[in-house]
């Protein structure tokens, strides 16, 4: 809430009822990159991705959302899920089971019933 706007602001009479009556802004703040996603339950495969060291982040909802790493003839080269550590208070951070997967690869995603997934980045 605004109130006694400075009398230089005032100058053409639509702005002049800020100076004697108070005046309201609204800030609506949407989380990033949260225009669409993908809900599960299921899956979904990306086009070949180049993943360096340390560096996969996941804009995801949920816990128990599961990546498996594809080499570039589809065969699965190291599996992981949503780790606790963020970037940006949207993203997560890709957790190995094995070892980190770096190169060019294919991302397949599993959804459960309470999964979202918006965004990636790598």
């Amino acid at each position: 809430m605004y109130q006694h706007w400075p009398m230089q602001y005032a100058v053409n009479p639509e702005r002049r009822g800020a100076m004697f009556a108070p005046v309201y802004l609204g800030l609506a703040t949407l989380p990033r990159d949260r225009f669409a996603y993908a809900a599960g339950p299921g899956t979904l495969t990306t086009h070949l991705v180049e993943l360096r060291a340390d560096e996969l982040w996941l804009n995801a909802e949920g816990d128990h959302l599961s990546v498996t790493v594809l080499d570039e003839s589809r065969n699965p080269k190291a599996h992981g899920k949503l780790g606790t550590e963020r970037r940006q208070t949207v993203y997560r951070r890709a957790v190995w089971n094995t070892t980190e997967p770096t190169g060019r690869c294919r991302l397949h995603i599993t959804l459960g019933d309470r999964e979202t997934l918006f965004s990636f980045a790598c």
